[in-house]
């Protein structure tokens, strides 16, 4: 009993799914061209063999739509992305100036770090064990400076929206190139 009931519903699943078949290419393609995956579009064009003009008609007005939005988004306060970078860039920067200053504090002036330590009632390491911390807090401050001017020119420079619009812009070029080729009357 309970198998056939499972047959049954397999059956039924697979009829619906055949009928729901018709138009997902084109709205996969539609999708896709919105979340700008230009390699699942070519993928899906060299499926999509014959196109007829209003099916390339809607196509392209979803890739010009695309293009749009993603022309407007390109500026550090719409894209997250872009601003995401520029908070890590400053922080990053924050973090390799405190690093550089620890470091030639400790290297240069150990010894009034540790009678300012004596004077405020608290132990301290020894001079030379400070002196010793220096090299490191100056190497963290060397990696986290590249890291600030990694990120921060990334933010700036919105690397990520112009990265979309891009695309955006390649798959209008591949809808338009597929279209032209396979449209019949």
């Amino acid at each position: 009993m309970i198998k056939s009931i499972a047959g049954i519903l397999l059956c039924l699943s697979a009829i619906g799914g055949s009928l729901y078949a018709e138009n997902t290419l084109e709205d996969t393609l539609v999708a896709a061209i919105k979340e700008c995956d230009e390699k699942k579009v070519q993928l899906l064009l060299t499926d999509a063999t014959l196109l007829d003009k209003e099916s390339s008609g809607r196509l392209l007005d979803a890739a010009d739509q695309s293009i749009k939005r993603r022309k407007k988004s390109i500026s550090v306060w719409k894209s997250r992305r872009d601003l995401l970078a520029l908070g890590g860039g400053t922080g990053a920067a924050y973090l390799a100036g405190m690093s550089f200053l620890v470091g030639v504090i400790s290297q240069f002036y150990s010894n009034e770090v540790v009678t300012w330590y004596y004077k405020e009632g608290t132990t301290a390491l020894p001079a030379d064990k400070i002196k010793v911390l220096a090299p490191s807090f100056i190497g963290m401050g060397l990696v986290s400076s590249a890291l600030a001017y990694y990120f921060l020119e990334r933010g700036l420079r919105c690397r990520s929206a112009v990265n979309f619009h891009e695309k955006a812009l390649e798959i209008k070029k591949l809808i338009e190139k597929v279209s032209h080729f396979n449209v019949t009357p």
